[in-house]
């Protein structure tokens, strides 16, 4: 087998998807771009080429000096360390990026003849870095990862392929390995001799069948294998055959000789650890402690073997997360600290607006175990103690990513940031069904309190024009059934409850916009006295619900959190609801604002949400439950489909960034500058 990065020759072809993005190739291919600004980013080793069109960008690691230029045709060629090459057709000026600054290749004409020019000097006699104008700010190019998967058509050699990002990779005879980078969602039909190689344990995926492909997800990794033969998966902590066999006459996917079935256990499959996958690792997030805005706890300035948020902003101090998986996280004051065991799986957190484009590292001597990372001008950290494979692996933002994983970083909002107070706030008036109101004897007061607080937990977040008025009513559910104990019943497509059209369709139906929300964003109640969202409690619920708190933030041993509870049903009143799943108290041929970002992931057949807001703070999709549009997935956010006893759950950034996207006048300073308002409804 040969590696793939080590190769240059034959290369894989790669067709963009025709979306703006950032591409991090780290293997050689031919990249066939479109009419979508694309930035071609070459990983140190690759052998790249790419013909560059308007608002194209190519970006190569290490300075302008490191590399020799040359041009053949309209093509320039650069040449750098370690068998670095970008062969870049000029089909439009493009801007080429380099850690110290990027210059502008165009065809030009000199003495009369076609001239291939960099930053102002021509090529033609080789380049003197010290005459080309670099500039900062860099131009040109798209940015963020392709929502669509790219096509990757491989070349016929056996190989092992590390894919950093969506595609479609269509494979051939030759013993092929793709190593599927963590946040990549990729699908490979997988033939004899083939391997395709995971970061994360077996254990840490959630592993399905639809037809022949097997399915594995975490989170933002998703791996589609059509199984067309035996193929060998690898994970962290071992491998195991993957075919389809026929059992009972029945034809089924198995993995390691065991069924993928509804009753799969992936503890029962047997692992090979000698064949253990080497790909360069990314981070499984589910190891992460919640990020600030999702967390009621304070950050700490040491860490424990627990995971934890850690305080970044130790200016001249020294850090050690000390195991567990730990998000460092930074405001945007000046600091200068050393973080002296960051590991795969730890992340650094940076608020204030700040995002990949502010990110530059510093390497320069590759074999001290230092790495620095500056995020713009007032933050920079040193990793100390890296080992020297990987402190000589690292060169630039790209490699960084390649070597401690996607999510090594992190952008996003601190507590601090979310909780400014609103331009405007809307006060909750509470009232009791009067044909039920017996039923709330004795709890009056602690439900009110709950619901006040719960409302403000919201509020806090929301720049509204006028109040909501709610009231509770009893409605009778089974006893199982305590964790949904208020679920909200508003439905914006229910017969009774006012909505307004937004002048969208969505799969035909006409989009609306809750009335609720249409009241925060204008002040004009679509249904006057009545109430705007109905809330519904049974019987059990007194019993298995604490609606307050212990002294210390907790709730008796075996009960629900009543706050918890009261915020999760408010987040479905202000969003989380819509007509994907049509019951009989539901009207037709309309949607929500909720459902217009709901579709279905093309690999695993599961629900995903997908807006503009949700792609500025969780750098893709955010996944919901396999048969449920209206919760999200995984155990760790407030809007879960289930919340045990004893959990307390706040607001995360995503939760508002959903709702953000849904229509819900989310303040400005709860989300991304780059965040805008999607809807335009008086």
């Amino acid at each position: 087998m040969t590696d793939g990065q080590a190769s240059p020759a034959p290369r894989n072809d790669i067709v963009l998807s025709g979306e703006a993005q950032t591409l991090v190739v780290p293997f050689a291919a031919d990249v066939a771009g479109t009419g979508a600004p694309e930035t071609v980013a070459v990983a140190r080793g690759a052998d790249v080429r790419f013909a560059a069109n308007t608002d194209d960008a190519v970006a190569l690691p290490g300075a302008l000096a490191d590399y020799t230029f040359s041009a053949a045709g309209n093509t320039l060629v650069a040449e750098g360390p370690d068998g670095t090459v970008a062969r870049i057709g000029l089909n439009a000026p493009a801007a080429l990026r380099f850690d110290d600054g990027t210059a502008t290749a165009r065809l030009d004409v000199t003495d009369g003849r076609p001239a291939v020019m960099l930053g102002g000097e021509s090529v033609a006699n080789g380049v003197d870095a010290a005459n080309v104008a670099l500039a900062t700010p860099s131009p040109g190019g798209g940015s963020g990862a392709s929502r669509r998967p790219n096509d990757i058509f491989l070349n016929g050699a056996d190989q092992t392929l590390r894919v950093p990002f969506n595609a479609d990779v269509t494979g051939t005879a030759a013993a092929e390995t793709v190593q599927i980078a963590s946040g990549a969602a990729v699908n490979f039909s997988a033939g004899d001799g083939d391997r395709v190689a995971l970061a994360g344990e077996l254990d840490s995926y959630d592993v399905a069948s639809r037809g022949n492909q097997l399915v594995l997800e975490n989170g933002g990794t998703r791996a589609a294998i059509g199984l067309n033969g035996e193929a060998t998966l690898a994970f962290a902590d071992g491998s195991a055959s993957a075919s389809i066999a026929v059992t009972d006459g029945a034809a089924a996917v198995t993995l390691g000789g065991r069924t993928v079935d509804s009753g799969f256990d992936a503890g029962s499959v047997s692992l090979d650890a000698d064949g253990a996958a080497d790909n360069a690792p990314g981070t499984q997030d589910g190891g992460l402690p919640p990020v600030p805005a999702a967390t009621g706890r304070g950050l700490v300035h040491t860490g424990t073997p627990a995971a934890d948020l850690i305080e970044g902003n130790q200016d001249g101090g020294t850090i050690a997360g000390n195991g567990g998986s730990d998000r460092f996280v930074f405001d945007n004051d000046p600091t200068g600290v050393t973080i002296t065991d960051f590991a795969v799986d730890d992340q650094l957190f940076l608020t204030g607006g700040r995002t990949a484009a502010d990110i530059s590292i510093g390497n320069g001597d590759r074999a001290d175990g230092d790495v620095q990372v500056f995020a713009g001008e007032n933050t920079q950290v040193t990793l100390s103690n890296i080992d020297p494979a990987r402190d000589d692996a690292v060169s630039d933002l790209a490699s960084f990513r390649d070597v401690f994983g996607e999510r090594a970083l992190g952008f996003g909002q601190a507590d601090s940031d979310l909780a400014a107070t609103p331009d405007a706030t809307a006060p909750l008036e509470l009232s009791f069904d009067a044909e039920t109101s017996g039923f709330f004897d004795g709890h009056r007061e602690g439900l009110t309190d709950a619901l006040q607080e719960a409302w403000s937990a919201w509020q806090a977040h929301l720049d509204a024009a006028e109040g909501a008025d709610v009231e509770i009513e009893l409605r009778e559910t089974g006893p199982d059934q305590v964790g949904n104990a208020l679920a909200a019943t508003q439905s914006i497509v229910s017969p009774d409850v006012p909505s307004v059209p937004t002048g969208d369709l969505f799969n035909g139906r006409e989009a609306r916009l809750p009335g609720v929300v249409s009241e925060l964003r204008t002040g004009a109640d679509p249904n006057g006295d009545a109430p705007d969202i109905v809330m519904g409690l049974q019987e059990s619920s007194f019993d298995r619900i604490a609606f307050e708190r212990q002294a210390d933030g907790t709730v008796p041993d075996g009960q629900f959190d009543g706050l918890t509870v009261l915020i999760h049903e408010l987040g479905h009143a202000l969003g989380f609801d819509g007509s994907i799943n049509v019951g009989p108290d539901r009207a037709d041929g309309v949607a929500s604002t909720f459902d217009q970002h709901i579709s279905t992931n093309r690999f695993t057949g599961g629900f995903e949400f997908d807006g503009p807001a949700v792609w500025a703070v969780n750098n893709g999709p955010v996944i919901f439950g396999p048969s449920d549009p209206y919760h999200i997935g995984g155990d760790d956010d407030l809007m879960v489909g289930q919340i045990d006893p004893n959990e307390t759950r706040e607001i995360s950034q995503v939760d508002l960034a959903i709702l953000a996207d849904a229509g819900v006048p989310v303040s400005d300073s709860a989300l991304p500058a780059s965040v805008s308002d999607p809807l335009a409804v008086a």
